[in-house]
């Protein structure tokens, strides 16, 4: 008596047998011939099969690592090669590089959570006219992770007035990519006591660095006359502290609409 190997064997799903009448080269959700990893028709991977353990393990591994190096590669454009990301954005270099905005609130993330490690969350926050009772400190706690992504738009709208001719996804591409840089530049500011001299000394040298790195990616994305994009870059500048302010703003008044 043959007994059939497990291989050539129908998958089991929830304790019945599923036919697979497709052939090999067959898109498994519309039937039609594929030439590739993809389905030109609907657009469905190849590797929608059903998989042994070992080889699911295998795919699933080898594309979070893609993912991953792809992450690695988008933001180390960012922090050395100030513009380089956004031109290559601009470009349609998009399966070589993560999106503008998967890095920002990834590295947003990572942020919070050393910021939520070092305690800062769990100081009290004292706004004039509003209880500053635990429930309000929670509600900020909460909210701050999502009123965090609207500070990119503010500075992408500040771009596209400065700047009408150019698109405006490629301002919020240069927006989220500036402010990936300086959140990942001011994360290390939880570690230094606020009221160390050493705190305005680090604010000092961060500032500077956010002006050159601001100019020289400004330069290496837009074409503009040196005296107007010093102007541009300047309102930029000015619309980091301004984009704080109404992030800010934005945070209290949720957190005490919800309260």
């Amino acid at each position: 008596m043959l007994v059939k190997s497990r291989r050539s064997a129908p998958p089991l799903f929830f304790g019945s047998m599923i036919p697979d009448d497709t052939k090999p080269n067959q898109c498994l959700n519309c039937q039609a011939d594929l030439g590739g990893d993809f389905c030109s028709q609907c657009g469905q991977a190849k590797s929608a099969r059903l998989l042994p353990a070992r080889e699911w393990a295998s795919e699933f591994f080898a594309t979070f690592l893609k993912l991953d190096s792809k992450l690695l590669r988008t933001t180390q454009q960012i922090l050395f090669q100030p513009g380089q990301a956004t031109v290559s954005f601009g470009k349609g270099h998009r399966v070589a590089f993560s999106s503008p905005a998967r890095v920002y609130i990834i590295v947003s993330a990572i942020s919070i959570a050393v910021m939520s490690l070092q305690g800062v969350f769990s100081q009290p926050v004292v706004v004039p006219g509003l209880d500053a009772a635990d429930g309000f400190q929670r509600r900020v706690q909460l909210l701050f992770p999502f009123v965090n992504l609207l500070s990119p738009f503010v500075t992408a709208g500040i771009l596209a007035i400065c700047q009408p001719r150019f698109y405006f996804q490629l301002h919020l591409a240069f927006s989220l990519h500036l402010w990936t840089f300086l959140v990942a530049i001011g994360t290390p500011l939880v570690f230094i006591p606020p009221t160390s001299i050493w705190s305005l000394v680090a604010l000092a040298v961060l500032s500077l660095i956010t002006t050159v790195y601001l100019f020289l990616a400004h330069r290496r994305v837009y074409v503009m006359q040196t005296p107007n994009r010093i102007i541009v870059c300047g309102i930029v500048l000015a619309s980091v502290p301004i984009a704080s302010f109404v992030f800010i703003a934005i945070l209290f008044a949720a957190a005490a609409w919800t309260s």
